[in-house]
């Protein structure tokens, strides 16, 4: 498999990726998982999803569950943010 742009090469032709991005419902996230939505499949995970990334137990599983060809990690805590 050879990379290419935003896509992977497989023989002769291009196939679209999936994508998880953590923090997808963030500022950056949220701009982020629109634009690779357009032409790839994204696997959304964020707090105001109910997915708390500092779970370890969770995250295992979840990443288990949903593989994926990339990993966008947004994901931040800001304990000045409500």
């Amino acid at each position: 498999m050879l990379g290419v742009g935003s896509y992977i090469f497989i023989g002769k032709r291009f196939e679209k990726m999936k994508i998880i991005v953590t923090g997808s419902k963030g500022l950056i996230g949220s701009e982020v998982t629109r634009f690779l939505k357009r032409k790839h499949e994204v696997i959304e995970f964020d707090l105001l999803l109910g997915h708390d990334l500092g779970i370890e137990f969770f995250v295992k599983e979840m990443f288990a569950l949903n593989k994926a060809n990339a990993l966008v990690n947004l994901f931040d805590m800001n304990d000045h943010i409500n």
